[in-house]
């Protein structure tokens, strides 16, 4: 058989992102475990067999992260969380821009703490990536972030908080900075 054949049905990154990614949109109750469970297979292939076009990238973090922001478990937040810290770790360790997280990244992770009603730590999260932005210009908050801190808030039954976060938006966007 023709190498060149065989490798066209090898699965690559974008194979196993978009198998992250079902199970991020799946209700399955180990939708989270799964989704990491994939991440770290693709991990120790590209360990193992280098050669091959499989290794994590942002969208795949970013699924396993959509998948804990979307899981019922009680930990999703603080799995989300692990899951960024970890991808820092990486881009850190290795350089690679394509680990590098981005707004779409950590607005699932506000997501995650939006869906437990954690106000406050969802707002933190917003904090860092204003604090990021300077030297991570992909990391920029965008009214998806500061939606889901509304959201957030308004889940914690804090209203007041809520308002404020809008206003923030519209002082950003006085100032010449987009929100």
């Amino acid at each position: 058989e023709n190498d060149d054949e065989n490798d066209m049905s090898l699965p690559n990154t974008v194979c196993y992102s978009s198998l992250i990614d079902a199970w991020s949109k799946s209700s399955h109750p180990d939708a989270g475990q799964r989704a990491e469970k994939v991440l770290r297979e693709m991990w120790k292939i590209h360990r193992d067999f280098p050669h091959l076009d499989i290794r994590p990238n942002r969208n795949s973090y970013g699924a396993v992260m959509n998948a804990w922001a979307k899981s019922s478990v009680l930990d999703a937040p603080e799995n989300a969380s692990r899951i960024l810290m970890e991808m820092w770790q990486r881009y850190d360790e290795e350089g690679d821009k394509s680990l590098a997280p981005n707004t779409v990244v950590y607005s699932s992770l506000i997501d995650a703490w939006s869906s437990v009603a954690a106000g406050k730590n969802a707002e933190s999260v917003l904090r860092e990536m204003w604090t990021r932005y300077e030297a991570h210009p992909d990391i920029k908050p965008n009214q998806n972030s500061y939606g889901a801190v509304i959201n957030a808030w308004a889940k914690s039954g804090a209203p007041e908080q809520a308002c404020r976060i809008l206003e923030e938006m519209w002082e950003r966007y006085e100032k010449g900075g987009d929100a």
